[in-house]
C-alpha cells in the first residue's frame, strides 16, 4: 500500500482515522480504574492537607491542587465525548470530500495516478 493519502480513497482514511481514536480512547474498565485511583488520591491529599494545614504554605498547595484534581478529573471524563466529537467532524469532513471527489472520471481516487 502506497504512503499518498489518495491511493486507497477516504475510505482508507476513515480507517486510519478510526484506529487511532480506538488508540487513544481507553476501554471502560481502564476507565473507571483511573477514576478509583483519581478518588483515591484525591482522599489521601486531603488527610495530608488536614495534617500540614497549619503550614503556611499548605493553603497555596491546597488551591493549586485543587485544580490540578479538577482538570484531571474533566480530562478523565470528557475526553471520550471530545474525542467522539472529532470523529463524527472528521467523517462529515470526508463525506464533503467524497461529493467533491468525481468517481467516475479515470484515475479518481487512485491519487491521480493513471
Amino acid at each position: 500500500m502506497s504512503d499518498d493519502p489518495g491511493a486507497g480513497g477516504t475510505e482508507d482514511l476513515r480507517r486510519r482515522m478510526r484506529e487511532a481514536i480506538a488508540q487513544a480512547t481507553v476501554s471502560p474498565a481502564v476507565r473507571n480504574r483511573k477514576l478509583v485511583f483519581w478518588g483515591v488520591r484525591q482522599v489521601l491529599l486531603c488527610v495530608a492537607g488536614w495534617y500540614f494545614w497549619d503550614k503556611p504554605w499548605m493553603r497555596w498547595v491546597f488551591w493549586i491542587g485543587v485544580a490540578i484534581a479538577l482538570i484531571n478529573l474533566a480530562m478523565i471524563l470528557l475526553m471520550p465525548r471530545f474525542l467522539a466529537a472529532q470523529q463524527r467532524r472528521g467523517d462529515g469532513a470526508f463525506d464533503r470530500l467524497d461529493a467533491l471527489t468525481p468517481e467516475d472520471q479515470p484515475g479518481a481516487g487512485q491519487g491521480g495516478q493513471r
